[in-house]
């Protein structure tokens, strides 16, 4: 997956962040979740999380391979979806990728 897959970007030694963000404005009312794989590659001191309108849902700080999540969709619209890699001072950069984006 990841030759096609959304990658963060290259963060500097002493910290920083790559967001990816998918902005919905007139998705139908019967789509209730969102589905998506992702994979985190750190050495420690980065955090992956998803969330809505700039909210976030859920943080991951371990290393995974590529794994799949669900999440439920609240029912306002427009709707924001935002992944967001933050990575603290350390000289070991990590990465995150996201692919194969499901609205259901």
């Amino acid at each position: 997956m990841d030759g096609t897959s959304a990658k963060s970007g290259q963060m500097p030694v002493n910290g920083g962040f790559s967001t990816l963000r998918l902005l919905l404005f007139d998705m139908p009312s019967y789509v209730k979740t969102i589905t998506f794989s992702m994979k985190h590659s750190t050495p420690g001191g980065t955090t992956l999380s998803f969330g809505f309108g700039g909210e976030p849902v859920i943080r991951w700080n371990q290393q995974f391979g590529w794994t799949e999540a669900t999440f439920d969709i609240p029912p306002n619209r427009p709707i924001l979806f935002e992944w967001k890699f933050l990575q603290t001072a350390n000289p070991s950069p990590g990465t995150a990728w996201i692919d194969r984006i499901i609205l259901k």
